[in-house]
């Protein structure tokens, strides 16, 4: 049986009704969806914090998450056996190298928090180690840009929680 909310509610008489879109997540990978996504589920008890992953250089990983309605398994793995868990706080996954939804999104005041986890070379940095503003691609060149267009729509705060190992 496919993973997807129609399947999970005919199957287990729950539904998993999706939470409003308040944070976006940038680099939707294996470590966001055991540590920010989890947490997120765990915490949000009310539904009040669905999240719009973004990836970061293939659409591959959105294109997989928006054929199960934005749900997954975590596997816990421990001495007493595994633990299997469907994840629902993803309720939009998209391509992130479309700039113009990445933008639009993050310009909406409801969204509150942008979360980060970009490997290495997604940063775009040029051999002196500087960023590639002539690269429109790096995520972090999208995410100024998305920034300036939201402060010029709307002007409303924003938290940017960077989750990555490098300075």
């Amino acid at each position: 049986m496919k993973l997807n909310r129609a399947n999970f509610a005919a199957k287990t008489g729950r539904a998993l009704d999706l939470a409003p879109e308040r944070i976006v997540h940038i680099g939707i990978g294996a470590f966001a969806k055991a540590h920010q996504i989890w947490y997120t589920q765990q915490v949000d008890q009310n539904n009040e914090w669905g999240v719009v992953a973004f990836t970061g250089r293939s659409a591959t990983a959105a294109l997989q998450l928006s054929e199960q309605d934005g749900l997954y398994t975590l596997i816990e793995r421990g001495p007493d056996g595994d633990k299997f868990e469907v994840i629902d706080r993803i309720v939009r996954a998209e391509d992130g190298m479309n700039v113009t939804e990445f933008t639009n999104t993050l310009a909406k005041p409801e969204i509150s928090i942008v979360t980060l986890t970009i490997t290495e070379a997604g940063y775009g940095f040029t051999k002196d180690g500087k960023l590639d503003l002539e690269n429109p691609a790096p995520a972090i060149n999208r995410l100024a840009f998305a920034l300036d267009m939201r402060r010029r729509l709307v002007g409303a705060p924003i938290a940017l929680v960077s989750c990555d190992n490098i300075p």
